[in-house]
C-alpha cells in the first residue's frame, strides 16, 4: 500500500483572530483612550453625579465648602492630582507640600484633621482628647503638638477656618481633606527623596584612615549597594560612638552588621549626624546634628540644589525660589532638621523603596530621638543659631539685637536713639528759657512748653523771677511721692 502525499487539514483560527476590531476597539488603541477621557471628563463636570456621594447639594453647607468638596472630588479621580494654580484646591495643596518638611513624616494627618474639627471650641481641647479611646496612646505633648499642627495649618490656609462647620457634620468631607492633604505632603516627600538620591552621593567626602587606606564613594548610582555594603555610606551609618572601632577594621565591621552581630537601632545616632572630628564620651551631645552631609543635604532641600556646596545665602536672585522660600521658612527649626536626618539615613542604605524603618532601625523612633536633644534650652539655642548661620547666614532674626547688648560697642541704634532724645530735652529747655527771659509772652500750648510736657519741666525759683530750671523725667521718678499738674506753678513771662 502506497502511501499518499495528503495536504493538511485547513486551520481553523479561533473566532476571536477573525474580528480583532472587537477586542482592540474596547481596550486598546486611542479611540478607546479618548472614549475613556471623555467618559470621565463628563462625570466629573456633572455635579449631580458626585453630589449623593459628598452632599453636595445638601442646603445646609455653605456655598464655599461646595466648591472646595468639588474641587477636591475632581483631584480624587484624577489620582489627586491638581493642575489649579488660582483655587481653593491649589492653596490646601501648597499646605500639604510643606506638611511633612515642617512637621516631619510621622505626625498623621487625619487625627490632626479629624481633631480638631471636633475640638475647635473646646474649652480644654487636651483633658478631652486623653479622654477619647482612640486617643489613649497619646501623650500630652503629642496632643499639643497636634493642636499647633493644625495651627500651623490655619496660617498657611487662611479659609480653613471657614470648613470646619460643615466638616463637622461631614465624615465624607474630613476624609477627602486629610486624604488630598496626605497625598501632596507625600508627593513632596518623593521629590525630595529623588532629589537627593543620587546628587547626594557628591557631598560623600574621602576620608583617609589611620592606616593610610582611603575611603571613598564606590557604589555610584546603585542604590541597593548602599549601606554597609559600600565603605562611605557605611561609615556614615555607623554609630559615632563605634566609629574607632570601624576605622580599626572596615571589612570585618561590615561583616558583623550584615551577619547580626552587631545591630544598628534608632538610639544609636550616625556618624553622619556628628561633625567632623567631634566625639567625647562625657559630652556626647557636642557636634551632634552639625555634621557636614545633612547641612548639605538641608541645603539642597529647603534652598536649592546650587546651595548645597556654596556659601549660604539668603534669597539669592535667579533661577527658580526655593523651597524655603516660598513658604516663608525664616528660620530652620528641630522638626526641619529631624525631617532631612531621615531622608538622609534613606539614602544612605540600601532600600531601593522608601521605607522609615531599616531591619531593627525604626524611622520613628529615630525622628524622635532627634527632637527630644532640643529639650535642653541651652544646647537647644547654640545649635539653631549655628544651623540658621550656615543656611541663611545669619545667626538670628534681623529684629534681635541681644547678642549685641553685652559687646563693646553695646547696641548701636539703641545708644544713637537716646543721645538724640537727650539733644531734644536739652534744645527744648534752651529754647524756653530763652523765652521765659523775654518781654513776650509765652503761650502754654506752643511748640516747647509740649516738648517739656514729653521730656520734662521747668522748676521756678521763688527767690529769683527771672530763674528757671530744668527737671528731667528721671529726676521727677526720683521725688518722693507724685506730684500732679495743679501743683506744678506755670511758667509765664517776667511781664506777667
Amino acid at each position: 500500500m502506497s502511501l499518499l502525499r495528503q495536504s493538511p487539514p485547513p486551520c481553523r483560527r479561533p473566532s476571536h483572530f477573525l474580528k480583532p476590531d472587537r477586542y482592540l476597539t474596547q481596550f486598546s488603541g486611542p479611540q478607546c483612550s479618548m472614549r475613556r477621557h471623555r467618559e470621565d471628563d463628563a462625570e466629573l463636570s456633572d455635579p449631580e453625579s458626585i453630589a449623593p456621594t459628598y452632599d453636595d447639594r445638601n442646603p445646609t453647607y455653605d456655598p464655599f465648602y461646595h466648591e472646595v468638596m468639588h474641587e477636591l472630588c475632581i483631584s480624587k479621580r484624577k489620582g489627586w492630582s491638581l493642575t489649579e494654580t488660582c483655587s481653593p484646591g491649589a492653596v490646601l495643596k501648597d499646605a500639604g507640600r510643606f506638611y511633612f518638611r515642617t512637621h516631619g513624616p510621622f505626625l498623621p494627618i487625619f487625627h490632626v484633621i479629624s481633631l480638631v474639627v471636633n475640638l475647635h471650641d473646646d474649652d480644654d481641647p487636651v483633658a478631652t482628647v486623653l479622654e477619647m479611646p482612640a486617643f489613649k496612646q497619646f501623650v500630652v505633648a503629642e496632643i499639643v503638638a497636634l493642636l499647633a499642627t493644625f495651627a500651623d495649618l490655619c496660617e498657611k490656609v487662611l479659609f480653613m477656618g471657614m470648613l470646619l462647620d460643615d466638616l463637622r457634620k461631614s465624615p465624607t468631607g474630613i476624609f477627602m481633606l486629610s486624604h488630598f492633604l496626605d497625598a501632596h505632603a507625600r508627593f513632596a516627600r518623593s521629590d525630595d527623596l529623588g532629589a537627593l538620591r543620587y546628587d547626594s552621593m557628591q557631598y560623600i567626602e574621602d576620608v583617609t584612615l589611620r592606616d593610610g587606606k582611603v575611603i571613598r564613594y564606590m557604589a555610584d548610582n546603585q542604590k541597593t549597594y548602599r549601606s554597609f555594603k559600600d565603605p562611605a555610606t557605611a561609615r556614615l551609618l555607623c554609630p559615632h560612638q563605634m566609629l574607632d572601632q570601624y576605622d580599626d577594621d572596615p571589612e570585618l565591621f561590615h561583616r558583623k552588621v550584615q551577619e547580626g552581630n552587631i545591630r544598628i537601632r534608632a538610639n544609636d545616632f550616625p556618624t553622619f549626624l556628628y561633625a567632623d572630628g567631634q566625639f567625647d564620651l562625657n559630652n556626647m551631645d557636642a557636634g551632634l546634628c552639625m555634621g557636614e552631609y545633612l547641612v548639605r543635604c538641608f541645603h539642597h532641600v529647603y534652598m536649592g540644589k546650587c546651595t548645597a556646596m556654596s556659601t549660604p545665602t539668603w534669597m539669592a536672585k535667579g533661577g527658580c525660589k526655593p523651597i524655603s522660600e516660598l513658604n516663608g521658612m525664616m528660620t530652620v527649626t528641630p522638626r526641619s532638621i529631624a525631617y532631612i536626618a531621615v531622608l538622609a539615613r534613606f539614602i544612605l542604605n540600601d532600600q531601593d523603596g522608601w521605607s522609615a524603618n531599616d531591619n531593627k532601625f525604626i524611622g520613628a523612633d529615630f525622628y524622635k530621638n532627634i527632637i527630644n536633644l532640643f529639650d535642653d534650652t541651652e544646647w537647644a539655642a547654640a545649635t539653631l543659631r549655628w544651623w540658621n548661620l550656615q543656611v541663611f547666614g545669619c545667626a538670628d532674626s534681623d529684629t534681635d539685637d541681644s547678642d549685641n547688648d553685652d559687646g563693646p560697642g553695646g547696641n548701636q541704634v539703641a545708644s544713637i536713639a537716646a543721645q538724640h532724645a537727650a539733644r531734644q530735652k536739652k534744645q527744648a529747655a534752651e529754647r524756653h528759657y530763652t523765652k521765659m527771659r523775654s518781654p513776650y509772652s509765652v503761650a502754654s500750648d506752643d511748640e516747647d512748653t509740649a516738648d517739656l510736657k514729653r521730656y520734662g519741666h521747668l522748676d521756678h525759683d521763688h527767690d529769683d523771677d527771672d530763674y528757671y530750671s530744668y527737671v528731667s523725667p528721671r529726676e521727677d521718678e526720683d521725688v518722693e511721692g507724685e506730684r500732679s499738674e495743679e501743683d506744678i506753678e506755670p511758667a509765664q513771662s517776667p511781664e506777667a
